[in-house]
């Protein structure tokens, strides 16, 4: 918890110090879209870490649960990035609407998908565990590149929603142990459907800049 509280008054201070700066000129960056940018990186930490507890409890081995997911993600999210890339502000509510949709099946049918991919063995089973990151990983790989597409054209504005992603991602990788241990596993991936559903909120109220 003390870790959790450095990690988040340090970040915090790192993303209010800037802000002066970039309140000049005819158009700020709103509260909503720098919302939007947090809760995409605590979402993405939220549903990665939630796979490594789970897939290590799979195989039994967290360097290999680690290597699968974050290779997994990794790559499926970027193709996601790359499917969406013109992709309007309509398509990628439908797109967040989804992944809020499928993070909150995963967390109901978590305990049968792992009990079915307990019973396989060697290739198939991490072939299984593979495809089953496919889906949630290729659509969180589109709000992040989509929004910034979207919601930032000025460049000292898209260094901030950088900043602004990755700090929450530290955030939410300290958070996501103790939310672990004083509820469940599930409770991640409950977290995770919770945080994309405020990026999809905070998208409703942002404007998408010209």
């Amino acid at each position: 918890m003390v870790v959790l509280a450095e990690a988040f008054f340090i970040g915090l201070v790192l993303l209010i110090l800037p802000l002066r700066s970039l309140s000049g000129g005819s158009k700020r960056v709103s509260i909503w879209t720098v919302l939007y940018f947090l809760f995409t990186g605590a979402g993405f930490m939220f549903v990665e870490l939630s796979f490594i507890q789970n897939y290590t409890l799979l195989f039994g081995d967290p360097v290999v649960a680690f290597t699968i997911v974050l290779g997994g993600m990794l790559i499926f999210s970027g193709l996601g990035g790359a499917v969406s890339s013109g992709w309007s502000k309509k398509r990628l509510k439908y797109a967040l609407a989804s992944l809020v949709l499928l993070i909150g099946v995963m967390a109901i049918l978590k305990a049968p998908i792992i009990n079915a991919l307990l019973s396989c063995r060697g290739v198939l089973q991490g072939t299984l565990a593979v495809i089953v990151l496919f889906p949630i990983s290729f659509l969180i790989g589109v709000p992040f590149p989509v929004g910034l597409r979207l919601l930032m054209k000025r460049k000292d504005y898209l260094a901030y929603a950088w900043a602004a992603n990755g700090a929450a991602s530290v955030v939410a990788s300290i958070l996501a142990l103790p939310l672990a241990m004083a509820f469940s596993i599930s409770s991640v991936l409950w977290a995770a459907a919770l945080t994309y559903s405020f990026v999809f909120m905070s998208l409703r109220f942002t404007k998408v800049q010209l």
